[in-house]
């Protein structure tokens, strides 16, 4: 009992429950590893076909394919890939492939949370770094308990299946 003045006021303990503290760790369980390989698979084919003009005038125009060249059209092809997954990611939130597939990106901690665009620009970079080098990627999701791929860890979403129709 408080005291102010003339008045005096009861106090109130309120207890937290126990069970609030030993709630599980909630895991967003990503798409299956075939899942997201066919995604991959429908992005790839369409980032060689848009690519292909750009590979067939390189080398129409330069006959010369040294290590150079390659080096340039590697390049080109790694940012020809970021833009792709950006925009997509960008713009529906998703890609060709993970559509087609009905997959979605979710926030790993909150499901229910908006992938902000930073985490889609992290989610591009690590795509692309993936696209470039899948058996890194495979590793990766090979050697973490929950499956997740260079770009999860990157950029903190997941794929999932798509429970909106």
């Amino acid at each position: 009992v408080l005291a102010h003045g003339s008045r005096f006021f009861d106090t109130q303990i309120i207890e937290i429950p126990p069970i609030v503290c030993d709630l599980p760790e909630v895991i967003i369980k990503p798409a299956s590893t075939w899942l997201r390989t066919l995604a991959g698979a429908c992005d790839f084919e369409i980032i060689a076909i848009a690519y292909l003009p750009i590979f067939a005038a390189y080398a129409t125009l330069n006959t010369s394919l040294s290590n150079a060249a390659f080096v340039i059209l590697s390049l080109l092809l790694c940012a020809f890939t970021f833009i792709y997954q950006f925009v997509t990611l960008s713009l529906a939130g998703r890609t060709f492939g993970m559509a087609i597939l009905n997959l979605r990106i979710v926030d790993k901690e909150y499901e229910t949370r908006t992938v902000t665009l930073r985490q889609k620009a992290l989610r591009a970079w690590g795509a692309s770094i993936a696209f470039i080098c899948p058996p890194l990627n495979f590793l990766v999701m090979r050697f973490n308990r929950h499956h997740y791929s260079l770009p999860d860890l990157l950029s903190g979403t997941a794929p999932v299946p798509n429970q909106q129709s």
